[in-house]
């Protein structure tokens, strides 16, 4: 058996309650959303019948909005210039990016002895196609992935159990996570 769930937004969707602040000049351009999402998908059952199950489940999620009064610095990267002029074409974006994958295994080996095996990959980034908050401009802001090879996070986890008795259970496992954080994203400098 499955299930599966999606929603979403954008700018379209959203309320807003600025009007009145960038008429009077006090908000030149508000914090505006730009899009959101969420996807989400599982499956599950059994391989062989009481003896092999497995569940697998991924989830793709994130949001972009623009930054309130936050625009890209003209002057980046040019070491010449010293001063922040705003590029009103261009403005700073608050963004994230999740992406989750796991897989549960279960082996009732015997009676008594049953094996579980879990592997999870991630990958998150913010701040990657934008960046920047209210205080810390595109140029400044650092993006965070959480990645290692091939992008993701990984964690893994092996388990066994046997009951020895009808009061004690023996158990053994191992776990490894294996990740790496702050690959700076593209063009920053």
């Amino acid at each position: 058996s499955g299930s599966a769930f999606a929603t979403g937004a954008n700018g379209a969707m959203a309320g807003d309650n600025t009007r009145d602040l960038v008429s009077s000049g006090v908000l030149r351009a508000p914090n505006e959303l730009i899009k959101i999402w969420d996807v989400n998908g599982s499956i599950g059952g059994p391989v062989q019948r009481d003896k092999v199950w497995f569940y697998l489940t991924s989830r793709y999620h994130g949001n972009r909005s623009y930054i309130t009064n936050m625009w890209f610095n003209q002057h980046a990267g040019d070491p010449g210039a010293w001063s922040y002029e705003p590029d009103l074409s261009r403005r700073a974006i608050d963004d994230g990016t999740w992406k989750n994958t796991s897989l549960r295994v279960t082996w009732q080996v015997s009676e008594r002895n049953k094996l579980g095996f879990f592997w999870d990959e991630q990958r998150k980034c913010d701040q990657c196609i934008g960046g920047g908050t209210a205080t810390v401009a595109p140029e400044a802001a650092s993006g965070t992935n959480i990645i290692v090879g091939s992008d993701y996070w990984r964690v893994y986890q092996a388990v066994w159990t046997s009951p020895l008795t009808n009061r004690l259970l023996a158990e053994a496992g191992f776990g490894m996570p294996n990740s790496l954080y702050g690959r700076p994203r593209e063009g920053a400098n």
